[in-house]
């Protein structure tokens, strides 16, 4: 049986309980849909705006988070509220105020931020508390990827018509990797949810079948890819991204490295994947 967790110090200030350290190189998502003009001249907080709803909008999701697995997880550089039998009010408050704050900002941006903004915190809240969706398996699975997708049309401030021409395929690859990279999470963090009776996808699945599905999701992400880009050299570098990521199965790596790896192979593949994408237009 999983030993209880320690209880440590609460941090100084109630904003660390927003864990921005976790989730800091996400808030450059929203630049998958930004204007090619974004950041010159009078556009300048128009481009950083979108960057200030995601950061938002991830410090609720992962302050909520926090709280709910509060008496569940065992690691205080991954939660600082470890071991609290009750959460104070200012943390509550930090959390909530940034969910609002979110919402609030990207309402001024236009329908299509807002909505992108709404679907993140709703999917954050129904994953971590309420109908608490991260306790089934496939659906928290997928319920995750909708905390972090939408943020990429942050920047849509002319709506989901006027798109940048690579925007799909970018959002394809990003979801595609994210899915692998929320199925390593979960095995990583395997006995942790078992002990909070949290029956995740990779328990359902099992070690092997988990294998088997990171490599299923990355043929289904070339697949879409290539049916929403005609453009050869996006689909290329989209390939040798999920590929790439894919291929850190064949690795003998502790689980929670394995994610790491995973991590940094998708960013690099990701970042490549869009300055191509802008210097074509």
């Amino acid at each position: 049986m999983q030993s209880p967790p320690r209880v440590v110090p609460l941090p100084a200030s109630p904003l660390a309980v927003l864990r921005a350290r976790d989730w800091a190189h996400f808030v450059a998502l929203p630049l998958a849909s930004a204007r090619p003009d974004a950041f010159r001249g009078d556009r300048v907080a128009a481009g950083v705006a979108p960057m200030a709803v995601a950061a938002l909008a991830l410090g609720y999701a992962y302050g909520l988070n926090a709280i709910s697995d509060r008496t569940t997880d065992a690691d205080v550089r991954k939660n600082p509220l470890v071991g609290q039998s009750a959460c104070p009010s200012t943390y509550l408050a930090a959390v909530g105020a940034s969910g609002v704050m979110a919402l609030l900002l990207a309402a001024t941006l236009g329908r299509a931020p807002l909505a992108g903004a709404v679907v993140s915190i709703a999917a954050a809240t129904l994953y971590s508390v309420g109908f608490r969706l991260k306790s089934l398996p496939f659906v928290g699975t997928l319920v995750n990827a909708l905390i972090f997708s939408p943020l990429l049309a942050l920047s849509l401030d002319q709506g989901f018509a006027r798109r940048p021409a690579a925007f799909d395929l970018l959002a394809v690859t990003f979801s595609g990797l994210l899915l692998q990279n929320q199925l390593l999470h979960e095995r990583a963090d395997a006995s942790e949810d078992a002990g909070g009776g949290v029956f995740t996808t990779i328990r359902a699945l099992g070690e092997s079948r988990t294998r088997a599905g990171v490599w299923l999701i990355g043929a289904a992400t070339i697949a879409t890819g290539a049916a929403v880009t005609p453009r050869t050299a996006l689909l290329v570098l989209a390939f040798a991204a999920v590929v790439g990521s894919s291929a850190s199965e064949l690795w003998s790596l502790p689980p929670a490295e394995h994610r790491r790896v995973h991590r940094w192979i998708s960013l690099a593949g990701g970042a490549a994947l869009y300055v191509v994408a802008r210097g074509l237009g």
